[in-house]
């Protein structure tokens, strides 16, 4: 894969989950879960092969309350 990609694609936007929930939580939203699909390791490690990038991203489901 062409590393040029992976800077405007997934990679490059990526948060930390601390700095996700933060965002989300400034934003209004309540009880705020952020939750890991491990399955998503099977796929993101073929982004990078041999970069381990797995062990550093994963997909994950969002949810929040906005009341």
């Amino acid at each position: 894969m062409n590393i040029d990609l992976l800077y405007s694609g997934c990679i490059s936007g990526a948060s930390f989950v601390d700095e996700l929930r933060a965002m989300l939580t400034k934003s209004g939203f309540k009880e705020v879960i952020i939750e890991a699909k491990d399955e998503s390791k099977a796929f993101i490690k073929d982004w990078v092969p041999g970069a381990n990038v797995e062990n550093y991203i994963v997909s994950t489901v969002i949810k929040g309350i906005k009341p």
